[in-house]
């Protein structure tokens, strides 16, 4: 019995494999061929936006408008800049003043402990210098009261080592000073090593440590100076940037499409060249007037503050030369070398009725020298006590007026100055951000030529 053929049945072509689409009529699929990477695809959708003219002008947009927001972010912060220094030129100006007035109360309390402890033995009969002794007990007080004020404010953390020095010795030359006037009221000669060893501690600690900090606060007052300056550099070199750009994007679009002028990128760039204007300006006029500053009523102030002191030294030596009775040649070299000193800081200050009262005091400083040169002690302690005390609390008084002044001066002048700039900066962040827009706007309008 014979068998049947095996049936074969039509082969059929072979489809995708399971999970791949079907393959779109009249395309050939590999399905081994590898998939194309994201990044390549991305490379290929940037070349595709950046290719022709529309991608031209889309570069033309990105820059224009980074250009901008560049010269409005740094323009902006040079301008607070500028007002960070002065700012920081004001607080140190400030402290320097607080610093030398501590320097002047305690000059000044000296030259009233000095005058105390030389009319400790003058009889109660004597009605005037009585009353002198109590004036120069009320400013004896009254300065190293205002002294331990200062001393107790904030400072720079940097000059906080010198001030815990300052207030160190602020405690023993009080105790040594106390003790000097117990042992003189008890007629103990005792009493005169114990003011000299004050006055020590005065000139030997407390002084160097407040001329150190007023030292530092002028070097930081300097420094905030030329970082002032050195913003400007900011400033022109971010408007060079913009305006660039800008009128590059400008000559571009003219030449591409025979238009003269695109009305909003115009905007932008004047804008830009507005705020580059008012801030040269602006920058200019503060920092004539930061300068004038420096060189008028800040100098003027630290020459004051010194000269003050000068004068307060002197003032405290003439009594120590007399409490010496007859050793009176050390205290007097130190008094001429810093009446020397007064006199010339007091006239570069040019307040003329300051330096003829300094003067008058003089005078009646050299009166005193000469009653005791002469072997009359007694007058010249009353002298000191009475007419040269007198004189010297008018200078006082008018010279501590006149600083007063000069250092609300220098704060409003550099406050004023400071405003004015952190203005413009926000103006010129605002210009900034409106030559962004303008950018983006006109070069927007070629683009949707060729949608």
């Amino acid at each position: 019995m014979s068998t049947a053929p095996p049936v074969r049945r039509p082969s059929r072509a072979p489809g995708p494999p399971a999970g791949l689409p079907a393959p779109v009529p009249g395309t050939a699929v590999d399905p081994t061929a590898p998939a194309v990477p994201v990044r390549t695809r991305r490379r290929e959708a940037l070349d595709k936006a950046l290719s022709g003219t529309p991608g031209r002008l889309r570069v033309a947009a990105v820059l224009s408008v980074l250009g901008s927001l560049i010269f409005g972010l740094l323009g902006g912060s040079a301008f607070q800049a500028w007002g960070g220094a002065l700012d920081d030129a004001r607080a140190d100006a400030a402290q320097l003043v607080r610093v030398q007035a501590v320097q002047n109360d305690l000059v000044k309390a000296d030259a009233a402990a000095a005058a105390i402890y030389l009319a400790g033995g003058v009889s109660a009969t004597n009605a005037a210098i009585n009353e002198a002794t109590a004036a120069n007990r009320a400013a004896y007080d009254e300065a190293i009261a205002d002294a331990a004020r200062r001393l107790a404010q904030p400072s720079a953390a940097s000059d906080t080592e010198a001030m815990e020095k300052a207030i160190e010795g602020l405690a023993r030359y009080t105790s040594l000073v106390s003790q000097a006037q117990a042992n003189n009221r008890f007629g103990l000669q005792v009493g005169a090593a114990y003011q000299r060893q004050a006055g020590e501690v005065l000139r030997s600690q407390i002084v160097p440590a407040l001329e150190q900090v007023s030292h530092a606060d002028q070097r930081r007052v300097a420094a905030a100076y030329e970082a002032a300056n050195n913003a400007t550099i900011r400033l022109i070199g971010a408007a060079v940037l913009a305006l660039v750009l800008l009128g590059g994007a400008q000559l571009w679009l003219a030449r591409r499409t025979h238009r003269v002028i695109n009305v909003p990128l115009a905007v932008g760039t004047l804008a830009v060249v507005l705020a580059t204007g008012l801030g040269v300006t602006a920058v200019n006029s503060s920092a004539e007037q930061a300068n004038r500053v420096a060189t008028t009523s800040y100098a003027h102030t630290v020459a004051l503050a010194s000269g003050r002191t000068a004068a307060f030294d002197a003032k405290a030596q003439e009594a120590f030369g007399l409490i010496a009775r007859g050793n009176a040649a050390a205290a007097e070299r130190i008094a001429t070398a810093r009446i020397a000193t007064a006199t010339e800081q007091l006239a570069s200050v040019r307040a003329v009725d300051v330096s003829d009262l300094f003067a008058a005091w003089a005078a009646e400083h050299a009166a005193v020298r000469a009653a005791d040169d002469a072997g009359s002690w007694a007058a010249a302690r009353d002298a000191a006590l009475t007419t040269s005390s007198e004189a010297f609390e008018v200078f006082d008084a008018r010279s501590a007026e006149v600083l007063t002044a000069k250092a609300a001066q220098v704060d409003d002048e550099l406050g004023s100055a400071r405003n004015r700039l952190v203005a413009i900066g926000w103006f010129t962040l605002a210009c900034g951000l409106i030559a962004a827009g303008a950018a983006y706007a006109g070069i927007a309008q070629r683009m949707g030529e060729y949608r």
